[in-house]
């Protein structure tokens, strides 16, 4: 995973003439990864929980979405024995843990830093960067057009991603196969 927004940027200029501001490919590239891109790519992170009280409600991280799993530290096991809820959660024993979850990707500062993706998501990304272009150009026929080619483009860009993606319904994480 180390591609960046400059990246996807120079790869959509280089399929059309014009060039694209950085300002723009910013607020377009958060939008990508934050609003478009399903949340099961999204990169995992933990969040230690130490000294849990048995039945007391803690406050999840801000960033939280979705949790994978919870680890009790003492036995290295993954337990089921807690409940998530408004933003907050319980275990039934006392401990501590380690929650593995996926977090809400925060803005990305400057279009030189890492996309938290696979570096399978650039082509769409480059795509939706034409298709957000054109669109605001809505002026004439051919602006009308080109931005629904490349609507249509980058979704099925990601529709092929995510058919060649091994997505495990228990885990929430996912492959993509190479081939050779």
């Amino acid at each position: 995973m180390s591609f960046t927004i400059a990246n996807a940027k120079t790869l959509a200029e280089s399929w059309f003439e014009d060039d694209l501001t950085d300002a723009l490919v910013l607020i377009w590239g958060n939008e990508f990864v934050q609003r478009i891109v399903n949340d099961k790519v999204w990169p995992e992170t933990t969040y230690a929980l130490a000294n849990m009280v048995a039945d007391t409600w803690t406050a999840l991280p801000a960033d939280f979405v979705r949790a994978v799993k919870l680890v009790d530290d003492s036995s290295t096991l993954e337990t089921l024995a807690y409940t998530i809820k408004n933003g907050k959660i319980k275990c039934d024993y006392a401990g501590d843990y380690t929650l593995t979850y996926i977090p809400y990707p925060g803005d990305l500062a400057t279009v030189s830093t890492n996309v938290p993706l696979h570096d399978a998501f650039k082509y769409p990304m480059a795509e939706f960067f034409i298709f957000r272009y054109f669109k605001i150009e809505l002026d004439d026929d051919d602006s009308y057009n080109a931005s629904t080619e490349y609507e249509y483009r980058y979704l099925n860009s990601l529709k092929a991603i995510y058919d060649k993606m091994d997505l495990d319904s228990e885990q929430d994480g996912f492959q993509i196969g190479l081939g050779w």
